[in-house]
């Protein structure tokens, strides 16, 4: 029996802990109730294993929290704990009801209880042992779980803080961009402030030279004005004057009509008289004859010397005009020469166009030395010819008549006046020429206003439309004047004619009658007499007819000064036309190299634009991504912060049941000293018995109130206390439990006790350690949250920075291209306005020039020489200059010796003028 109950004792503390304290011996009602009332806190509200998650308000499936279901195996020894703690319990209350019926029970009956007890003992054992069992494998379980709880933990905070290091370098990755971005745009915005800067000066230098051209070619404008009116003025009083010379020599002309009628009837009366004299007069009209054949032969000698000298003159007049053109090509050529030499230090041109325009010089030099040479040849020849002419005339005058003496020194006059107005109008040409040349000069240094150009050449068209129908007129009444004097000329020749031959009639009727009979003597003293009245009359007449015929002449002569001045002024308009539409061409050559170089900087500007706007694109999408991007890393942040504050939830709840569970630790330390203080009094009041029963009693005591302690302790803790002090208690606790075994009754619960607020005070230390812990994380992940929202804000605002910029910079590019394009457009329009005005005025020229003095235009070369150069202008074609190839010559012309002659079709100039003025 004693070894029973020390072999129950022994095993007691290891099932202490699952069964329930025992009831006090003097008082076991009221014991039992409040023991029974301590245990029904725990069951009331039971905790099971399962619903611990529960308790701490998570879910089973939270990824953070290690999953602390247990098997059936565990639930199983769980009830048979609770199956034995009852009969235990039951035992107890047996135990505690024998001892209290006092010392009268039989001893049969004690045995009895004991031998139940052994067998409940053993049962308990067996019990024990299998639930020692279950209890280390669910302690081996809990060991594992926790470790990957541990390793789960680890691994997430270092994938956390991974993460955390990737977004931290790829945001500081996006920060650079955005800086290599940022200063890449004011790169960008600095070039574009520069370009339009120096396009704002080269618009202020082109404006300024402008202005100034404006204000020289204004300046010589009025001057031309005022030289155009002076001329205009002397025109009109030449033009008065030739009305009254025209009006004077048509009375004159009618006066001499009038008496030439006179003249008409006296000669047919004379004719009539004398035809009988004609018969005797025939052969001294074949003598007479025989003159006048010679007479005719110096005339037509006279006429084929006047056809050469005319000829002369036209050679002479084309050369002039190929030396003007020399003259022009030279001045041009002078004046390129001039601005490469002025353009040579700033944009220091190639040297092979200086070579090229210094040949062309030379030759062109070369050219006008040899018009000149042949000019001088042409009036070599031309005075050799004179000279000839005044040794026939010297010749005629020694071997012809009087009449022919009058026609030869007339002639010779006339050729004297001729040359001599041959020489003034050379002078007056060579004055012209210096004059045009000074003026071309002058003119080439300046750019033409295309308005001021319109106006004047509407008012230079207006007068010469005026010259031209004065000079139409005067034409008119010149040939007019001509054909009366070839009239009268052609009378007068019929009536000296006449007169001769009356004059040889009169002689032979002289002579014949000298040698007739004396009773004629009176009648031919009166024929003579008749005869001398009628030679002094007709004498008379011819010297009249003469004198008017020289007057006449002199008249013509002053016409035809006064035509070739009109002529020369026309020619010299038709130069200065020339020059205007040099000019005129110049200035579209300049228009159109403005046109090209606002092309290239709209294209600039394009791809300014473009840049601009593919970086606005990358940007923007660079920003999205790094939106999406942080929006991402906030979210995930968020969720770490959150389950981070579920961690932190999770431990104070844990921290504030360890609290608890150290309260009523302490509580039922309290209460096991009180037990243990009512036990030991117990005992002493028991202690008259048998002293073996007491001594086998008293460690059965002891053991069932160390069970009570252990159990109520247990109690208080509930299933929870249970499963951290089995998942906690290294095998060195065993140690300890077997030391408590063998320590004394008294010291065992308050070593148990001291070493159950050890591990209680453990667990709370690494419980608050590990909520430091957590919280310092927290507060890291916080900051760090902060300071990527801090990046964020600082990211958003450059963003909106960038965009604002951007935005004023396709604005300002926008007005820039919107100007350039209205400006392209102005100078385009004017440039169409100049080349639909040059070619009206060529075509008025023409039509003026064709109208005045019948000039063809030339045939057009077939093929020019040198196909890189019009056939025209002899312009070079440049890179961005445009070729046509004429319809009708197929030639290459440029755009502004071309004209639309059709559909998609063009003809140069010389051709379209050519078909159109054929019939005028």
């Amino acid at each position: 029996m004693t070894r029973t109950l020390s072999r129950s004792s022994s095993q007691s503390p290891m099932t202490s802990q699952k069964e329930g304290p025992a009831c006090p011996v003097g008082n076991p009602a009221g014991d039992s109730e409040k023991y029974h009332g301590a245990r029904r806190g725990p069951e009331d509200e039971p905790q099971l294993p399962g619903q611990v998650s529960r308790s701490l308000g998570l879910s089973t499936d939270d990824p953070f929290q290690p999953r602390l279901e247990e098997p059936r195996e565990h639930t199983a020894t769980m009830a048979s704990l609770e199956r034995s703690r009852d009969t235990g319990q039951e035992a107890g209350s047996q135990q505690r009801g024998l001892e209290a019926a006092g010392d009268g029970k039989p001893e049969a009956e004690l045995q009895r209880v004991n031998a139940q007890l052994q067998l409940q003992v053993e049962a308990l054992d067996r019990e024990l042992q299998s639930s020692l069992a279950a209890a280390r494998e669910l302690e081996s379980m809990l060991a594992q779980q926790a470790q990957r709880h541990r390793e789960e933990e680890a691994r997430l905070q270092q994938e956390a803080a991974q993460s955390c290091s990737r977004q931290v370098e790829k945001q500081d990755r996006q920060i650079q961009e955005l800086q290599d971005s940022k200063a890449f745009l004011s790169d960008t915005l600095e070039e574009m402030d520069a370009l339009v800067s120096a396009l704002r000066q080269q618009l202020s230098q082109r404006e300024e030279e402008t202005a100034a051209l404006r204000a020289a070619q204004a300046q010589e404008l009025a001057e031309l004005e005022v030289q155009h009116g002076a001329r205009l003025a002397e025109r009109e009083k030449r033009q008065q004057e030739l009305a009254e010379q025209l009006s004077q020599a048509m009375h004159d002309a009618e006066q001499e009509a009038a008496t030439a009628a006179g003249q008409r009837q006296e000669a047919r009366a004379a004719a009539k008289a004398l035809e009988e004299a004609e018969r005797r007069l025939r052969a001294q009209e074949a003598e007479r004859r025989e003159r006048l054949a010679g007479a005719e032969a110096q005339e037509l000698r006279h006429q084929q010397l006047l056809s050469r000298c005319q000829r002369l003159q036209e050679k002479l007049s084309v050369s002039e005009g190929k030396l003007e053109e020399t003259e022009a090509q030279v001045a041009a050529l002078q004046s390129q020469l001039s601005e490469g030499q002025r353009e040579g230090p700033s944009s220091s041109p190639p040297r092979g166009p200086e070579k090229e325009t210094a040949q062309r010089l030379r030759q062109a030099k070369l050219q006008a030395e040899g018009l000149r040479q042949k000019l001088e040849q042409a009036l070599a020849e031309g005075r050799e010819l004179e000279r000839e002419r005044e040794a026939l005339l010297e010749s005629a005058v020694s071997q012809g008549q009087s009449l022919v003496e009058l026609q030869a020194e007339g002639l010779r006059q006339k050729l004297e006046q001729a040359l001599a107005e041959g020489r003034e109008l050379e002078r007056e040409r060579e004055a012209l020429l210096e004059s045009a040349v000074s003026q071309g000069q002058s003119l080439a240094a300046a750019r033409l206003e295309a308005q001021d150009l319109q106006k004047e050449l509407a008012a230079q068209q207006e007068r010469n439309a005026s010259l031209q129908a004065a000079l139409e007129q005067a034409e008119g009444a010149l040939m007019d004047k001509e054909e009366e004097a070839r009239g009268l000329q052609e009378e007068l020749e019929g009536q000296s004619a006449k007169l001769r031959d009356a004059l040889a009639e009169n002689v032979a009727v002289a002579s014949r009658l000298a040698e007739a009979a004396a009773g004629f003597a009176s009648k031919k003293a009166q024929l003579e007499a008749r005869g001398t009245e009628e030679r002094a009359g007709h004498e008379r007449a011819v010297a009249e007819l003469r004198r008017q015929l020289v007057e006449y002449e002199e008249q013509r002569r002053a016409e035809r000064e006064e035509k070739q001045q009109l002529q020369a002024v026309l020619q010299a308009a038709s130069e200065e036309r020339d020059v205007l539409a040099k000019q005129v061409q110049s200035t579209a050559a300049a228009l159109e190299s403005r046109a090209r170089e606002a092309a290239q900087l709209r294209d600039e500007l394009e791809e300014l634009g473009a840049r601009s706007q593919r970086e606005d694109t990358r940007l923007q999408e660079a920003l999205v991504r790094q939106k999406e991007e942080s929006d991402g890393q906030i979210v995930a942040l968020r969720h770490q912060v959150q389950t981070l504050e579920l961690e932190k939830q999770r431990a104070a709840d844990s921290l504030e049941q360890a609290r608890g569970q150290l309260a009523a630790v302490l509580a039922e330390k309290g209460a096991l000293e009180e037990t243990l203080a009512r036990a030991a009094v117990e005992l002493e009041r028991v202690g008259g018995g048998d002293r073996t029963e007491a001594g086998d009693e008293e460690p059965l005591g002891l053991a069932r109130g160390r069970g009570a302690v252990e159990e109520k302790a247990a109690g208080g803790g509930g299933p929870q206390m249970d499963k951290q002090v089995l998942a906690g208690e290294p095998p060195e606790d065993l140690g300890a439990a077997a030391m408590l075994e063998k320590a004394s009754p008294e010291q065992k619960p308050r070593k148990s006790v001291e070493e159950m607020v050890k591990h209680l005070t453990t667990h709370l230390e690494k419980a608050m350690g590990e909520a430091q812990q957590k919280e310092q994380l927290v507060k890291a992940k916080e900051e760090e949250a902060k300071h990527l929202v801090e990046q964020l804000g600082r990211a958003r605002q450059d963003r909106e920075q960038f965009r604002l910029a951007l935005e004023t910079a396709q604005r300002e590019a926008k007005e820039r291209e919107k100007e350039h394009r209205g400006q392209l457009a102005e100078q385009q329009e004017l440039v169409r306005e100049v080349k639909g005005r040059l070619l009206e005025l060529l075509r008025e020229k023409d039509a003026l020039w064709q109208k005045t003095e019948g000039i063809d235009c030339r045939a057009p070369s077939v093929v020019p020489q040198d196909l890189s150069l019009c056939a025209r202008c002899s312009q070079d074609f440049g890179f961005l200059s445009r070729r046509y190839q004429c319809r009708l010559c197929q030639g290459t012309v440029c755009q502004a010796c071309s004209v639309e002659s059709g559909r998609k079709e063009r003809c140069c100039l010389l051709c379209w003028q050519k078909r159109n003025f054929k019939g005028t």
